[in-house]
C-alpha cells in the first residue's frame, strides 16, 4: 500500500495555509473550510450544534 495515497508531504500540507494568508482573492472570505486551496464541504461533526 502506498501511503501517498493517504498523506500529502509537509510542503503540501502547507501550501493551503501560505495560499489564505497570501492571496488577495480569499481576503473576504470567512468561516469556511479549504481544502487544497479551495472552498471545501467540512464534516458534520465540524458545525456546531446551535
Amino acid at each position: 500500500m502506498n501511503a501517498n495515497r493517504f498523506f500529502q508531504t509537509p510542503e503540501d500540507g502547507a501550501r493551503t495555509a501560505i495560499f489564505l494568508a497570501t492571496d488577495d482573492s480569499v481576503k473576504n472570505i470567512s468561516g469556511e473550510y479549504f481544502y487544497k486551496c479551495k472552498v471545501a464541504k467540512s464534516s458534520k461533526r465540524s458545525k456546531d450544534n446551535l
